[in-house]
């Protein structure tokens, strides 16, 4: 019955198309407090990336994320990154006795 469905030919994704934000090519994981940090910069048409980073709470039952994706834009991938890491740190540190 299902053996004779084709694969939808690939679009183009977001990500590739020449007027769209993309992610940058890599991104830093690190742990802080029991939490995960996932900084992912995202380029910008104008050449500068957004620092954005995902914060999962690794302990207790449940899994939390809060996602920052309005940080400020730097000229730097490294810049964006070590933002995000100072931001999701005092968000952490803000809190995490809420958990």
């Amino acid at each position: 019955m299902f053996g004779n469905r084709q694969k939808a030919a690939p679009t183009m994704a977001a990500a590739t198309h020449p007027t769209s934000r993309a992610p940058a090519a890599d991104h830093a994981r690190s742990i802080y407090r029991d939490h995960l940090l996932s900084c992912r910069p995202m380029l910008l048409d104008d050449g500068q990336y957004q620092a954005r980073v995902a914060i999962t709470y690794l302990g207790g039952e449940k899994t939390r994320s809060q996602h920052f994706l309005d940080l400020d834009a730097f000229p730097s991938e490294a810049a964006a990154n070590e933002r995000a890491v100072q931001a999701a740190q005092a968000w952490v540190d803000a809190n995490w006795h809420k958990l």
